[in-house]
């Protein structure tokens, strides 16, 4: 296979063409009216037809030639017959699997594989698994997937009719929700592909432009929903100025573009799951270091342990905070990850009250998950508790605004720490001018 193009054989020229015609009304109008012309023009001549009967056989061919448009276009302008004989072929060679590769083989192997068709019939999402759907072809599914209304026509698996799965679901991260509730420490990469300039204003927005980008808030808009319900989820954005059906691009550009992506993918994986946790971690330590000197030196108690969390906004949450981040962190800790309600605790203290909030155990109603929706969190705190400072952390640029909070907590009471109200300040300054940025950097990234 020479060319992408390939894929459609003789059917890429029909997509080529309707590429051309939608990137601009006059162009459609003029596909259209150029046979409806000559074939009006034809049976005038044939016919010695007067120019008022001429003119009303154009607009009845005219209407002919678009009701035949509509039609071809609902059964779409392609199919994806030689794209499944392909990747059937490099899927059999990659795993090592004679035939057809099904999901069963897939999750024999231990790798789970989840993809996302529209059932037509039934109008709602199909999910391809190794568990739901053991006998169907790998390459069968990636075609449902891929079927993009219009460009291509609908594929029948097991009786029903399947086009592109984006049509419903264009991010299903949520594919993998049982996967993430039964491992806590699962880290989630979602993959968005945005394609050419994103327009900013409404500035040139005619009226193809305008239904464009309605159909593409349709599709591409619920990421957001898709996503916020899911912890521990880094979104990752490759742009790339490839269009969605730029089959003919050349091989050349097609591997600058992957090549760029690859590189921009492992540097804002190696950033955000490596190199900025462990910035936070060491930021974390060195407060959790300022903190212990402030033990009174008589009686020094031999053992203790101080943690210093991070807590912050999952994306689209407004009234809670996540721990997110943290240092001298246990593997029997329960609440490393603990989702904290900003009306009961002491984190949403700090944040409504704008200020530093120091309380030792017990805590009073207002900080102590008291609500009844609060009793599993509340078990998940740490056991060994006696106080917790937690410190609200902005910015020079927004001191008004508060993008993380900064949770100081002990197994040692707290009367052995020498905190007074400027000692507070000062550390509360010292957070805010250590973790400022760092949460910034990790707000902007995920």
């Amino acid at each position: 296979m020479d060319a992408a193009t390939d894929f459609f054989g003789r059917q890429w020229g029909r997509l080529a063409l309707a590429r051309w015609a939608a990137s601009d009304l006059a162009v459609a109008l003029f596909l259209m009216a150029v046979p409806s012309a000559a074939a009006a023009l034809a049976i005038s001549c044939f016919g010695n037809l007067s120019w008022s009967e001429a003119g009303l056989l154009f607009v009845l061919c005219f209407a002919a030639t678009l009701a035949w448009i509509g039609t071809r276009l609902t059964r779409g302008l392609s199919n994806l017959d030689v794209l499944v004989e392909k990747l059937d072929r490099a899927l059999a060679v990659k795993l090592g699997i004679e035939g057809p590769v099904r999901f069963a083989d897939v999750e024999a192997i231990g790798m789970p594989l989840r993809i996302v068709a529209t059932d037509v019939a039934a109008r709602r999402l199909k999910i391809f698994s190794g568990t739901a759907t053991p006998s169907v072809r790998v390459a069968e599914a990636v075609a449902a997937s891929a079927a993009l209304p219009i460009a291509c026509s609908y594929r029948d698996i097991e009786g029903c009719r399947y086009i592109d799965g984006g049509i419903v679901s264009n991010l299903p991260a949520w594919t993998f929700d049982e996967e993430r509730a039964l491992d806590p420490d699962a880290i989630t990469l979602a993959i968005t592909i945005e394609a050419g300039a994103n327009a900013s204003t409404n500035a040139g927005l005619g009226p193809l432009g305008l239904l464009a980008s309605i159909l593409k808030s349709a599709m591409f808009g619920r990421q957001h929903l898709e996503t916020r319900a899911a912890p521990r989820l880094f979104i990752l954005p490759l742009k790339t100025e490839i269009q969605v059906v730029d089959f003919d691009i050349g091989r050349d550009r097609v591997a600058a573009s992957v090549s760029s992506a690859e590189a921009t993918a492992r540097l804002l994986i190696n950033e955000r799951l490596f190199v900025l946790p462990q910035r936070i971690e060491d930021a974390c330590a060195h407060i959790g270091e300022l903190v212990d000197a402030l033990l009174e030196p008589n009686p020094r108690p031999p053992h203790h342990r101080t943690r210093v969390l991070v807590a912050l906004r999952d994306p689209g949450a407004i009234a809670s905070w996540r721990i997110q981040h943290g240092w001298n962190l246990l593997p029997t800790d329960t609440d490393d990850q603990l989702l904290l309600p900003e009306a009961s605790s002491v984190i949403g203290l700090a944040v409504t009250q704008k200020r530093p909030v120091l309380s030792p155990i017990p805590f009073d109603p207002a900080a102590g998950l008291s609500e009844p929706g609060d009793r599993y969190r509340k078990a998940l705190v740490r056991s060994d508790l006696k106080w917790c400072l937690a410190i609200p952390i902005s910015t020079a640029e927004a001191a008004t605004e508060t993008i993380g909070v900064l949770a100081v907590d002990s197994d040692l009471a707290l009367e052995y720490f020498k905190f007074d109200v400027e000692t507070v300040t000062e550390l509360a300054e010292t957070a805010s001018e250590v973790m400022g940025s760092l949460i910034q950097s990790a707000l902007k990234i995920r």
